[in-house]
């Protein structure tokens, strides 16, 4: 192989490399959904339903998707806090 295609290889290799690291990192939307879900699941654990509806209703209304997971697994926790 000469030298030319080894750096060309290289190059492809390191490009890459960085290529898949910006795709693997976490926007802060999902970090924040994480936080927030996490907490009003807390809290309904905890019994303490009005606060935990407040939070899933909050979730629920950042997602303009009606088909959204997020939205409906939101919205069903909101209904079991208000039972």
């Amino acid at each position: 192989m000469s030298i030319k295609i080894i750096r060309k290889f290289l190059a492809l290799i390191i490009i890459l490399n960085f290529t898949i690291c910006t795709f693997s990192q976490k926007s802060n939307i999902y970090a924040d959904f994480d936080k927030d879900f996490k907490l009003a699941l807390e809290l309904l654990n905890k019994q303490k339903y009005a606060s935990a509806q407040v939070l899933f209703n909050k979730i629920a209304n950042e997602y303009e998707d009606a088909y959204s997971d997020v939205k409906t697994d939101a919205e069903y926790y909101s209904a079991i806090c208000a039972l």
